[in-house]
């Protein structure tokens, strides 16, 4: 294995053993267990999928169906473990875009690429 195949493999288990993964992971279990998460979820992706086929048929989606579809991800959005369940993700979204920026930051050059910054930055910005 080479040694950048090496380090992005010890990234990988240094993101999967993070505080933000633990948690993520804690989350999506309780989630999981919630019946009524489990409900909303279903419910929320049944109507989804109606919608869906109905717009790709060309069909329009009634004021009713757009209704009980906006009815059904308010309650997601109250649910306890459905919320927790999304700011973990969430935190740990940022984890990896906070992760891939220092990578890209060493790629060019190093710092934020500004025109007041351009003379120490490797990139021709100008």
């Amino acid at each position: 294995m080479s040694s950048i195949i090496e380090k992005a493999h010890d990234l990988g288990h240094a993101l999967s053993e993070s505080d933000e993964a633990v948690v993520l992971h804690a989350a999506e279990m309780n989630m999981e267990q919630d019946m009524e998460a489990q409900a909303l979820i279903k419910d929320f992706q049944a109507r989804q999928k109606n919608m869906q086929e109905a717009e790709k048929g060309k069909k329009e989606v009634s004021d009713k169906e757009w209704n009980e579809f906006t009815q059904i991800q308010d309650k997601m959005k109250e649910n306890t473990a459905i919320r927790a369940y999304f700011a973990a993700a969430q935190k740990f979204e940022k984890l990896l875009q906070d992760a891939n920026a220092e990578i890209n930051k060493v790629l060019t050059g190093g710092g934020s690429c500004s025109p007041s910054e351009c003379d120490s930055c490797s990139l021709d910005c100008r």
